[in-house]
């Protein structure tokens, strides 16, 4: 089963879900009861932020589901994260507005998900999004059919009432598009008028949907070498000469994408591939990946004085950042400027900086769990935060001084006026204040204050940790996401690892990710099961309680690292754990249909509240699964001797998805990869 775009007629939709209801129609326990705010109970963060919302938020499990299909009411499912400003932003001005929780209240059942904790969830209702024709991004905000669970509508942001806005905010431009309140009370009109038709409707939709990803792939008859060829087309068209990075901003850092070019650079240098495309796409394919790595590095998508990488750009040039600052963004860049370090060191010497600050920065900085006491553990994710990382050009001097303040505000390009563009800043919130990015080099800055290269660092590094300091007394720092998710810890684990083993002085990040495996083990695993948990959560005191089980992600990433852990270290204990989850994935995941190939996303116990599974295909902000997957089960083949299980696996996964790799090569660079 492929999951690639969709496009849908645009209709309200809804399906009977094959006649299965949560409640029959004759069941009406609820009646008459008022709904209240339940997310004072959640050990998210993120359903928490939503507690004191004069909205009545339920949790999405069955007693809400339940609830919904008794008293015939639309669910309106609204799914985000801690870190997102627009998830944020909606917090502050739709969710908190009591105008907007009457309606909401009295005409449908709202339900908050947090998709840290339910990606499969978001995956499905984000799938319709995308498949009728709308730009995806979060809050996801969908209106459910009650019983079936079919999406009728959606949308990401919709503004407060704008008047109140005004009151809170003291914007004078209105945002485009219909507010919330005109949503709702058109959802509401359209379910009492004419409910048969949304669900006539509906059941159209999901069907495409359905037909769609349950599509076959016909296996072409291209080679690899034109497969490779293609992609190498595409890549070179999209590539940013003079910035780095693919296509126009926003830019994402495209952590899979910069991997699967390193890789291939070194794979097809050896290989048999025509010399046309060992061009561009040979020794070429790993300088497109070091700039565009460089270039980040510089830009003000690095917090230069926090640590780690922003998850995108607004900007082209990768300078003004969207502060959100995720783990999974850590890891997998972590993972990068290793790949192109240990390629050639004196060549892509930039990386060791990077290598350092990322590893620092995830093991000691504000995302690690050892500020709260855990052994290990690396949190999810630093909300964005729009006045945290930026400086106005006066703080700069206050905290500094004049001299080495100049000297700082020409190496970071710091303007007396700020140094963002009105364009980047539709909210007005960057008035006056500078994001840093190295504008220049520190020799080229030492020729013009007459001093050398190893002073104006000096003056640099001490800038910065006096700028740290600055923050943490006048200003709250931005939140963080106090949850350890299990895939995204799997990825800094095996990062980890490499940089410990690459680095000279690195035992100390080895040691790091041995306490988070062990932290994750002791915490979030199940031994008697065999089963893992997506999250956990060392600052409360419940334990297992609220245990949510996890997905392949989680699986496929904790046995990516401790693969690598092993091979850092040589402990047979995370060989035997790697193969102990999976013998899990294989037991909870593997596609049995169509002869077998592939991992699913989910656990097969949430089967009753999927409208679809789709079987996640090609890379997006995190690699696609199955190809990390069919990895795993090559190193598993040659680290324990039991070839003939793991190869077998690992070529059903290949086979299946060689169509789709075909079809857009582009799209699969991490499975791509793989056939080298």
């Amino acid at each position: 089963m492929i999951r690639t775009r969709v496009r849908l007629k645009r209709s309200l939709v809804v399906n009977q879900w094959s006649g299965r209801k949560y409640l029959s129609s004759s069941e009406r326990p609820y009646q008459g009861l008022p709904l209240v705010n339940m997310l004072s109970h959640s050990r998210s963060p993120y359903l928490k932020a939503h507690a004191h919302n004069p909205v009545s938020w339920q949790e999405w499990e069955p007693r809400t589901l339940r609830r919904a299909a008794a008293e015939n009411k639309v669910i309106f499912l609204s799914i985000g994260y801690h870190a997102s400003h627009w998830c944020r932003v909606m917090n502050f001005e739709v969710f908190s507005s009591e105008t907007i929780a009457k309606d909401m209240n009295e005409d449908f059942i709202p339900v908050k998900v947090d998709r840290e904790l339910r990606p499969d969830l978001d995956a499905v209702y984000m799938a319709y999004l995308q498949g009728v024709g709308a730009t995806g991004g979060w809050p996801l905000n969908v209106f459910l059919v009650p019983g079936s669970l079919e999406p009728m509508f959606a949308g990401t942001y919709w503004p407060g009432p704008w008047e109140e806005v005004q009151r809170k905010t003291g914007r004078e431009e209105r945002p485009v598009g219909p507010e919330m309140g005109s949503v709702l009370r058109r959802i509401k009109e359209l379910w009492v008028t004419d409910e048969k038709n949304c669900r006539t409707a509906g059941k159209e939709a999901v069907r495409q949907l359905r037909e769609w990803f349950d599509r076959e792939i016909e296996q072409g008859t291209k080679s690899q070498d034109e497969v490779v060829k293609e992609a190498v087309g595409y890549f070179e068209k999209q590539y940013d000469r003079k910035f780095g990075g693919f296509g126009e901003a926003p830019k994402f850092v495209q952590a899979p994408l910069l991997r699967a070019l390193i890789k291939l650079d070194h794979s097809i240098a050896k290989s048999s591939v025509p010399e046309e495309v060992k061009g561009p796409l040979g020794p070429g394919s790993a300088d497109m990946a070091a700039e565009t790595l460089r270039l980040m590095a510089k830009g003000g998508i690095r917090d230069h004085v926090g640590g780690g990488f922003a998850r995108c750009s607004l900007s082209a040039d990768w300078g003004v950042p969207q502060f959100e600052k995720m783990l999974s963004d850590q890891a997998l860049l972590l993972h990068a400027y290793v790949d192109i370090w240990t390629k050639d060191r004196e060549r892509y010497e930039f990386a060791r900086e990077c290598i350092e600050e990322l590893a620092e920065y995830m093991t000691t900085g504000r995302l690690s769990a050892i500020h709260d006491g855990a052994s290990g553990g690396i949190y999810a994710s630093e909300s964005s935060s729009d006045g945290y990382y930026v400086f106005t050009y006066s703080e700069i001097f206050q905290v500094m001084g004049r001299v080495n303040g100049d000297i700082a505000a020409t190496y970071w390009g710091i303007s007396e006026y700020g140094n963002v563009d009105e364009e980047w800043d539709v909210r007005g919130e960057l008035v006056g204040k500078n994001v840093l990015g190295e504008h220049m080099t520190m020799e080229e800055v030492g020729k013009v204050f007459g001093m050398t290269e190893a002073n104006v660092c000096n003056i640099l590094e001490s800038g910065k940790k006096k700028l740290a300091e600055y923050k943490k007394e006048k200003q709250v720092p931005p939140e963080v996401d106090r949850q350890i998710i299990a895939s995204w810890n799997g990825m800094a684990i095996g990062a980890l690892a490499r940089a410990g083993i690459a680095m000279e002085g690195g035992q100390r990040w080895l040691e790091a990710a041995e306490k988070t495996a062990s932290w994750v083990r002791d915490n979030m695993y199940d031994s008697e099961r065999g089963v893992l948990a997506r999250a956990g959560w060392p600052t409360d005191k419940k334990g297992r309680e609220g245990w949510v089980d996890a997905v392949s992600d989680d699986y496929v990433w904790m046995i990516s690292g401790l693969v690598e852990l092993y091979k850092a270290t040589a402990k047979k204990e995370y060989l035997e754990w790697a193969e102990e989850l999976q013998i899990g994935l294989d037991k909870g995941f593997w596609d049995e249909q169509n002869g077998g190939g592939g991992y699913m996303p989910g656990p097969k116990s949430r089967k009753e509240e999927m409208i679809l599974e789709l079987k996640k295909v090609g890379d997006g902000a995190e690699p696609e699964t199955n190809a990390i997957a069919a990895n795993n089960l090559r190193e598993l083949a040659g680290l324990t001797g039991h070839e003939k299980h793991y190869m077998a696996r690992e070529q059903q996964i290949k086979e299946q998805f060689r169509g789709a790799v075909e079809e857009a090569p582009w799209q699969n660079m991490t499975m791509l990869a793989l056939y080298y």
